[in-house]
């Protein structure tokens, strides 16, 4: 049986916590990777900051929607949609939404390999237009995909998986993939790298 490479966030239950909701969408149990990588949406629904959470792996985050302030350590920052943070190792922080809408983000783990100064992840946005799938890429290093909008197929190896907002796409290293929109604008996808 083939593995899973594709996932819903309608499909992954909800995480509940006092300040937000989370959802392991790559990396969870519905699409297993390796090496600790993985991503996931969350929303941060209280404008009090709820309890500081630290990691022992990096871990990007993006704003899809929402206003409101991430305190990291002992800062304070204000964030918005395209707001991009890495968050090394051990690093405390914590969500709030200043507005009247919860702050909606992506975010991805990567290991950490101590001793070595590798903390090899990284997270960018990408827009494909309408038309026929580009030349496909491969990489040595896990690769996730977040549809943010519109609507297209993403081609994984063989398999070609129809993508709209919310689905989350997982490709293996060394696996060709390519994206191309299926409406008349483009479809913007997050996409995020992870050390083997």
């Amino acid at each position: 049986m083939r593995q899973r490479v594709s996932v819903h966030e309608s499909e992954v239950a909800r995480e509940e916590y006092s300040d937000r909701w989370s959802k392991d969408l790559i990396g969870g149990r519905e699409v297993p990777t390796t090496s600790g990588f993985s991503l996931g949406v969350a929303e941060y629904f209280a404008a009090e900051f709820g309890k500081l959470q630290v990691h022992n792996d990096q871990e990007e985050v993006y704003v899809v929607s929402g206003v409101g302030q991430m305190r990291i350590g002992d800062r304070m920052f204000d964030v918005g949609p395209g707001t991009t943070f890495c968050l090394p190792p051990g690093t405390p922080h914590a969500t709030r939404r200043t507005g009247p809408e919860p702050v909606f983000v992506v975010y991805a783990h990567a290991k950490h390999e101590p001793g070595k100064g590798i903390h090899n992840s990284a997270m960018a946005t990408g827009r494909h237009w309408p038309g026929g799938f580009g030349a496909a890429k491969a990489h040595d290093d896990h690769e996730a995909l977040y549809v943010i909008a519109g609507e297209g197929q993403i081609r994984v190896g063989d398999e070609v998986l129809d993508v709209r907002p919310g689905h989350a796409v997982y490709v293996a290293p060394g696996v060709p993939h390519a994206t191309r929109s299926t409406t008349n604008g483009a479809i913007v996808t997050l996409f995020a790298h992870g050390a083997v």
